[in-house]
Order: C-alpha cells, then structure tokens, then sequence
C-alpha cells in the first residue's frame, strides 16, 4: 500500500509564478482593448503602450523590478496582490468584499431540523475536517494532472483580518494551540469549546447542549432588557463599517480596558464563527441573500470563516476573502457536504451527550465588553443603519436550470465553461447594447503561492459573433462558425491565464512597482482605455466558475454599483448561477456609476441569461444534426 502524501509535502516541487515578457504582456493588452474603444482611443493607447515600452523606459525599468522581486520572492505576486486587492480596501467588507454561501443538501423540505443540532452537526463536522488537516491527511489538491498549491490551507482556520490604517493586517493562530469556536446569537458573542479536557472533539450531543444553553442565555438577556451601556449589544456591527472607521473604533475599545482586548483576542484566534439567526429563509436566493446583507449586528465579518444557521436548519456562510480564494473553500465545503451526506443515522437518532454520565458541562462563556458611550450609542447603531441601507440596495437571484447540464452540452461538442460565458456576452450585449468589461476568475494554483488570474471574455472574437447573433439576415453557418471563432478563443485565453501567461496581474505588478519606485502611476493606467476595458476593478460583468459541488451555490457582490455577479457551477445535469446586482433606482453605494449604461437587475440578467443559453443551444444543436459534428466548441 502507497503511503498517503501529506497536505503540504508537494509545496517545495510547485514552480514559481513567471513574470510574462513586457512586450508579449503589452501586445496581448492593445489586443484585449479593441472592443472597447474607437480607433481613435486605440491610436492614443498605442502612442502611451510604445512610450512605455521604448528601450531604456519606464517599463523596461518596472519590469527590471519585476524580475528582481522573483528572483527574492517564493512569489513576485502574492503578496502585492493580498495587499492592493483586499487588505488596502477602505470600503466595507461585510457585504463589499466578502463572499457568501449557501448549503443546499443541509434542507429537509419535509421536516426542518432543529437549529441547535444543525449547528451542532456543522460544528462537529467542520473540526473533523479540522483535524484532518492538522495531520496533514487532506491529499494535495491535482487539476489536469498538475500539482496544486496548498498554502491558503493554512488560513482556513484562526484567522482574522485585523482593521488597520492605511490597510488591514491579518492576524493568524496556529489551529492547533486553539480549543475554541465562537458563536454570535442576538448580538451576544458566547466562546464555545469544541475540546473536552481530554483533547477530544467534543459529540454532536455535547454541541447541541451547549449551543441550547446559548439559546436559552441570549433569549434571558434579552428578556432582561439591559441598558445597551451596561450590557453592550451588536458589538459586531463594528466590521461591517468602512475599514479606517473600524480601526478607529479598535483602537478605541483596546485603550479603552484590556477586559476589551481579551474579548478581541478570543474572538479573532477563535477556529471560526457560527451565527444562530431568527430567520427562516425558504429559497436560496432568500438564503444567500440573508447571509449576505442582513442582521450586521450578528456577525463577525473579519472573521475567515463565519456559518449561519437559521430557525428551520438551513445553513449558509460569510466569508472574509482575503485569506483564501473559492477554489479554497469550496474543496473543505465538498468535504462537509459529504459528511453530512454520509452520517450515520437520520436527523432523529439520539445522539449520547458524553458529559450526560459526568452530570457536568461547563457552559459556554458570554465575552464581556466595556464600552464607551460614544461607540454604544452612535458608533453602533450608525455601523447597524449603514449596512442595513446598503444592504436593501442588494439582490440576489439563484437559477437552476437542468435543460443543461455537461452531458448534454458535450453530446453537440460544447465545453460548459464557454457556453456559459458565451450566455453571460449575448444576455449582457442584449442587455447593454455593447459589450462590457468582464472578469472571469482563473486560478494560478499550479504556482507556489498562486491566486488568481483574470480570463478575458470579451474579444474580437466575441465582439464579432456578438455583432451578428440576432441579426435576421445573418447565414446561421456564418453565426456558428464566429460562435465557434469565439469559444476557441475563450479556451485558447483561459489557458493562457492558468498557466502564469495572464496580462491583468502582469499590469498590476508593474503599476505597484512603479508606486513602490516613484510613488504614482505611468500614463498607461490613468489612459481611459484602461478603465473602458475593466482595469481597476472596473469589470461590469464579474464572473466565477465554482463547478463541482452539485449541493453548494454562493456568489459575491458586482465590481461596481451598475455591475452584475455572476457565480456558476456547471454540474452533469444542470446548470446553476447566483447572480446579483444592487437596486437600479439608487445612487446610495460605495462605488461609482457609469451613467451611460443601463441600469439592470439580477433578476432581469437571469431572465436574459436563460434566453441566451437556449439561443446558443439551439443554434449549435440544429447545425450539429445537420452537418458533419462540430469541432470543438
């Protein structure tokens, strides 16, 4: 029998992330422009790209940096990307940044499951997985054959992003020296130890004891009606604020008595978080929503990872996006799914308290706070009234459709990837009367310490089969054949982007070199062809593909406030995409409008993504029957 390769033993054989070559990068980027922009803006561009490249340039000198910083660096990325990405941040992260989940195989639709044992259950479950990786028994994770990087791993658990001036830090624990979880329940923060005195996990039965007792304990404060200053209430909806308020705020409750930063303490190092709600979401569009943009004053947004468990037993989750990627968290989520799935026993069996011989369970201890009035009384409820505004801006609407699915799409020779992104151009130039900025995300795992790279959707490929899909006179072979043009190139770029031969993280590198070295930006990234094709973070269109877990959906905010989400899983038999958008009717977000393009809905993208799919279906399908098949689309 071979022996089982540790989580991280395969960490020193993963290569390094390339640095692109300037020229290439550059050439690929003019490239990647020309849908956007008019002959004259492309002419301008082409004038700042050749400045910048010429020899002895400002870009043969950041790139010179570039080269440097890889040759003292395990990655010349990573850490510029965790800094300028997230941690530098000033907006809100709660609803802004962070990613949600929703669990779909935790629903008995026909007899709900009790909160207490659900949450004991996804307590219990999340430190099995725990301590699998502690032993290092989680099998490094291969795609294509290749080795993946397993770094973010050790982030998954006690970790907390710390608010801090001018960008947050994050504070991690060794999980191993920890013995504790937190849980928020009507704004009270209780710890709950997850380990016995013997050093073992503590049962379900023993879970859902004491998560009864926390129960019990918030509905008797609450029943006490405790003056908010001498019993300080939502002290959580302090993450939710803008992050320099935050930190003020911090900094304010640590000088303020240490009583407040052993509270702290105990809630950042803690293996992560779990909010008992007092709602009962029916759908999953109702429950990712709830997870998203409600009840700030239960959560702990800077917490890595942060389950909510609401009245019927439905389960979702909120989680800080700095530490990991989705790939990341989807990998412990596949694992849980099938713990659940297969546990011993139905939602009814009894399960034995093992401290019932002992008659004796420490209960779960209330953190104590002392706060200033200020905070208490205008830090707080404005942190509450601020998220719950922004927060009835936001939609999301869940589709599940299972007229598509992998098997059926690859019977017409079609790749799930691209006809999903292909879908996501036709709704969004039907919708928008053009093409926009889209960031579809691909990962750079192959790579020690690699993230994330951007895959170009939109290209001249896509702009021309876009250009005559709906026209009446077009041929349909002609419209097949620039679909099939665009599909191949989709697949050709997101290669490109996997394999460290990406331009948008290539760009970003020289750009923070060049604030590192002189302390602004060269004209090529304050051109406006620059933002017109979605540099900045200004993707109207942002996308993910999370396929591969049929019983988890979650999703992530727009880019900007006239932006749609999209978060997709193509599975054997269906297909499904969260979408989101914030209310068309408001200009109350934290992020910048363009005015020019139309203002649209989640629900009305979903209605125009479903129409996309089946126009795109249909055409490949009636040319596949009659013709020879298709070449790979």
């Amino acid at each position: 029998m071979s022996r089982q390769v540790l989580t991280y033993e395969l960490q020193s054989s993963l290569p390094h992330l390339p640095v692109p070559s300037l020229h290439t990068t550059l050439d690929k980027y003019l490239r990647s422009v020309e849908p956007y922009v008019s002959k004259e803006e492309l002419e301008q561009t082409k004038k700042l790209v050749q400045e910048f490249q010429k020899p002895g340039g400002q870009g043969e000198t950041l790139q010179a940096e570039l080269l440097q910083r890889a040759n003292e660096k395990e990655n010349w990325l990573a850490e510029w990307w965790e800094q300028g990405a997230y941690l530098s941040t000033r907006t809100p992260i709660g609803l802004f940044v962070n990613v949600v989940a929703g669990f779909g195989t935790f629903h008995d639709f026909n007899r709900p499951v009790s909160q207490a044992r659900r949450a004991a259950e996804t307590i219990r479950y999340t430190c099995e997985y725990l301590e699998k990786l502690k032993r290092e028994l989680v099998p490094p994770e291969k795609r294509n054959g290749h080795v993946l990087c397993m770094n973010m791993f050790r982030r998954l658990f006690s970790s907390c992003r710390i608010p801090a001036s001018p960008t947050d830090h994050f504070k991690c624990v060794d999980p191993g020296t920890i013995r504790h979880t937190i849980v928020l329940c009507d704004g009270r923060i209780f710890v709950l130890r997850v380990y016995d005195t013997q050093n073992e996990l503590l049962t379900i039965g023993d879970l859902e004891v004491q998560l009864l007792h926390i129960l019990r304990h918030a509905a008797y404060l609450k029943s006490l009606r405790l003056n908010e200053k001498e019993s300080p209430q939502f002290v959580g909806a302090l993450t939710a604020m803008a992050r320099d308020q935050w930190a003020n705020a911090r900094q304010t409750l640590v000088e303020m008595d240490p009583l407040n930063e052993r509270s702290l303490d105990t809630i950042e190092s803690s293996l992560f978080a779990l909010c008992l709600e007092t709602s009962s979401p029916k759908t999953p569009s109702e429950l990712t929503l709830q997870c998203a943009a409600t009840n700030a004053g239960n959560r702990w947004f800077d917490k890595n990872l942060q389950y909510l468990v609401f009245t019927n037993g439905m389960v979702g989750a909120n989680m800080e996006h700095a530490h990991a990627d989705a790939t990341v968290m989807q990998s412990m989520f596949r694992w849980l799914g099938a713990r659940f799935l297969n546990r011993k026993g139905s939602y009814d069996t009894f399960i034995q308290s093992r401290q019932h011989a002992l008659g004796f369970l420490p209960p779960p201890e209330l953190l104590r706070w002392h706060v200033p009035d200020e905070i208490v009384l205008n830090t707080i409820p404005k942190a509450l009234t601020e998220f719950q505004l922004h927060g009835s801006l936001f939609q999301i609407e869940v589709m599940r459709t299972e007229l598509f699915g992998k098997t059926k799409l690859l019977a017409v020779n079609l790749f799930s990837d691209a006809f999903v992104q292909m879908g996501i151009q036709l709704a969004g130039f039907r919708l928008f009367n053009r093409v926009v900025p889209t960031y579809e995300s691909g990962h750079t795992r192959m790579f020690l310490h690699g993230r994330t790279e951007t895959i170009q959707t939109v290209t001249n490929e896509v702009l021309a089969w876009l250009q005559i899909h709906d026209r009446s006179d077009a041929k349909k072979a002609d419209v097949v054949e620039k679909l099939k043009r665009a599909m191949t190139r989709h697949q050709e770029l997101s290669r490109e982007a996997l394999s460290g031969k990406g331009i948008d993280r290539h760009l970003f590198g020289l750009s923070m070199a060049a604030m590192q070295k002189t302390g602004s930006i060269p004209p090529l990234f304050t051109d406006p062809t620059y933002g017109k094709s979605g540099g900045g973070g200004k993707y109207v269109l942002s996308t993910s593909n999370v396929s591969g877990c049929p019983w988890l959906w979650g999703g992530f905010v727009p880019m900007v406030a006239h932006g749609i989400g999209l978060c997709y899983s193509c599975e054997r038999d269906y297909i499904a995409v969260m979408i989101t958008s914030f209310d068309p009717s408001s200009r109350d977000t934290e992020f910048p409008i363009d005015s020019n393009l139309p203002r649209v809905t989640a629900s009305k993208f979903q209605v125009a993504l479903l129409q996309a799919f089946h126009d795109i279906y249909d055409l490949v399908e009636r040319t596949y029957k009659s013709t020879d098949p298709l070449s790979k689309l």
